[in-house]
């Protein structure tokens, strides 16, 4: 068996070394567990979570294009609008991801957060006009939102509720 000792002072305490490795695989694992969802949120379990908690939830399917399922807005007060789309497949929601993350980087100055684990890929932005903006993409899931600076943790509080941060 390897131990590994930790001196403190005068005194040496004996650690087993599995011990050491199980500590850090379940700070690992409990870390992983908190920034990764489950799975990607369906688009009417959304809808009925959104108005559970009386949000506004608005059906965009109608306006979207082919490869887009389904798609709707939760306006979740004045100036707070979280899109969200499902679309036929990874690859199509990584493009719409893409192509909003661009258009957000092209603006100048801000600060850039990004975060990809696994199937999970997330990209935020505080803006010099003081707004937040928000793109995240779950395999076939596309979630985007900018709203004023000040209701940045409105829509991360909508996001939790729906596992998506």
């Amino acid at each position: 068996m390897v131990n590994v000792y930790l001196i403190y002072g005068r005194k040496r305490f004996v650690i087993p070394f599995f011990l050491i490795i199980l500590i850090i695989l379940s700070i690992g694992y409990v870390i992983l567990k908190n920034i990764t969802p489950q799975s990607p949120m369906e688009f009417a379990e959304l809808k009925r979570i959104a108005e559970m908690n009386g949000y506004e939830w608005i059906d965009t399917s109608e306006a979207k294009d082919n490869f887009i399922f389904h798609s709707g807005e939760v306006y979740i007060d004045d100036g707070i609008k979280i899109e969200y789309a499902e679309t036929d497949s990874t690859e199509h929601a990584r493009m719409l991801r893409e192509n909003m993350e661009e258009k957000i980087r092209e603006q100048a100055g801000g600060k850039n957060y990004t975060l990809s684990v696994g199937r999970y890929y997330k990209y935020s932005r505080r803006n010099k006009d003081d707004t937040y903006e928000l793109v995240i993409q779950i395999d076939n899931t596309y979630v985007f939102a900018k709203v004023p600076y000040e209701h940045k943790k409105t829509v991360l509080s909508f996001l939790r509720k729906i596992n998506y941060v």
